[in-house]
């Protein structure tokens, strides 16, 4: 018997599987074709006879397979492969999850990797905080005295970063005081700590400058986040240009809508029966007064008395745009513009604008639909002469230079070679002198009163040494006559 064979139950062989006379037996194919057919042969019925030596094999090989499997894993064994084969599925499935489960973010960690994210590209960048910050530094920048620098560093040293320049790049020179400043809303945010800040300022002698302020935002991770940030100079303030007023080309006149007409005639009855009445209780926040005016419902604001409404403010040019044919419609809505002189409240002086008024007409009356809005174009732009740009100089500009008549600076006195026999002029350190150059007679003349001084000075301090010597005979005098006394008493 093979060693690979299960004996089987004792008994006669089965016909079927006995070998059949070798005349009845087909001709078998050799090699990897004959293979190839064997393993596709289809499996003989139940109860048939296999008719070729690999239908006959196969059923061998069949039988024994289930005869070992039923062996191998018949009764407790098949309990036990089965129970070994879930707690092993059981393990891989909790590690499976247990690995998943690691790896998958949490809310606090996706939360910190969008905080982190939005901070390093500067979308979390305090603006409205670096802005109100960049006001403050710089009125206490733009303002110094040459008398009291002092004062100055101890004002911008809170503002400043560790190593900067005390005074922030001012020379300690010269007085200067901002009156007015205004910053940008919007600054250039570089990244999540970076930003530049515009603003302008005006001084005490009416110029305007403006400047580009560099600094640092950060917030300690000691604090909260709530905690509000803090800043600091990365820089020096920067002087920048200023937007250039150029002025403005003719605008136009704005194009009537198709449909629609200019009505002169109920323009000129606005200006001269409604506006003055409307505006004087406009102006004065008359609300009895504006209820004659406006349609049910209908509550505006006023100026609240800003500007004086007696006499009543004057009335300009008025114009209705109203429907070509059949002219206003009860009900509808129109659009006026007018212009309003108003004279401001205690004083003379007066300021014309140019208003946007919507009215609706009921019958015979026109009533006010809603507050009055600034017009975003007057008639005077509208039909104005364009504005002309100044050439970027009065000389000869090529492309790539610059006016050939540029001004020339003016070099300051320097010291002459004394063997020339001229005087030898200095510069005085005190910037506000308009001219302060000081030749050798004038030197000279000083040296000689600074001489009579220093000689006053010698004479006052030889008389005063002549005195106290006097004083000190006087003392040691008094002190030999006190120890004669005490010792003719002993």
């Amino acid at each position: 018997m093979a060693p690979d064979e299960v004996p089987g139950p004792q008994g006669p062989e089965d016909p079927n599987l006995a070998d059949p006379p070798n005349d009845e037996q087909p001709k078998q194919k050799s090699g990897v074709l004959g293979a190839v057919s064997a393993f596709f042969a289809p499996a003989p019925k139940k109860g048939e006879k296999p008719k070729n030596d690999a239908q006959r094999k196969r059923a061998k090989d069949q039988a024994r397979r289930s005869q070992r499997f039923g062996i191998k894993y018949g009764g407790d064994r098949r309990r036990w492969f089965t129970l070994q084969a879930l707690v092993v599925l059981f393990f891989a499935l909790s590690l499976i999850s247990f690995l998943v489960a690691v790896q998958k973010p949490n809310r606090s960690d996706i939360r910190q990797e969008v905080t982190a994210q939005l901070e390093e590209s500067g979308t979390g960048f305090p603006t409205g905080e670096a802005v109100m910050w960049a006001g403050q530094v710089l009125r206490v920048w733009g303002t110094w005295d040459q008398d009291k620098p002092e004062a100055r560093e101890v004002l911008i040293a809170p503002y400043l970063t560790s190593g900067m320049d005390s005074q922030a790049g001012w020379n300690g020179q010269g007085v200067q005081q901002v009156m007015y400043a205004a910053v940008n809303p919007e600054p250039t945010v570089l990244d999540a700590h970076h930003a530049y800040v515009q603003a302008t300022y005006q001084t005490q002698d009416q110029v305007w400058r403006c400047v580009t302020i560099s600094l640092y935002a950060y917030k300690p991770k000691e604090l909260s986040a709530e905690a509000p940030w803090a800043f600091a100079l990365s820089s020096n303030p920067t002087p920048t240009a200023c937007t250039p007023r150029t002025g403005a080309p003719s605008l136009g006149n704005d194009a009537v809508p198709d449909g629609l007409q200019v009505d002169d005639e109920l323009g000129t009855t606005l200006a001269n029966n409604f506006f003055p009445g409307f505006f004087a209780a406009w102006g004065a926040s008359d609300t009895d007064a504006m209820a004659q005016y406006t349609a049910a419902g209908v509550t505006t604001l006023g100026l609240g008395g800003a500007v004086s409404t007696v006499p009543p403010p004057s009335i300009g040019d008025t114009t209705i745009l109203v429907p070509e044919e059949g002219g206003p419609r009860d009900g509808e809505v129109y659009t006026a513009t007018t212009d309003v002189t108003w004279t401001v409240f205690g004083s003379r002086s007066q300021v014309t604008a140019t208003y946007i008024v919507e009215m609706r007409k009921q019958g015979d009356r026109w009533y006010v639909v809603s507050e009055p809005q600034a017009s975003p174009q007057s008639a005077e732009a509208a039909g104005g002469t364009p504005g002309e740009v100044p050439a970027p100089g009065d000389g000869d500009a090529t492309a790539g230079n610059y006016p050939s008549d540029q001004p020339e600076p003016t070099a300051p006195p320097t010291s002459v070679d004394p063997s020339d026999g001229s005087s030898s002029p200095e510069i005085s350190s005190n910037p506000s002198d308009e001219t302060s150059v000081k030749t050798d007679e004038d030197k000279g003349d000083e040296g000689e009163k600074k001489s009579d001084d220093d000689s006053k000075s010698s004479e006052e301090d030889k008389s005063k040494s002549d005195k106290d010597k006097k004083k000190s005979d006087d003392d040691s005098k008094k002190s030999k006559d006190k120890n004669k006394k005490s010792k003719d008493k002993n």
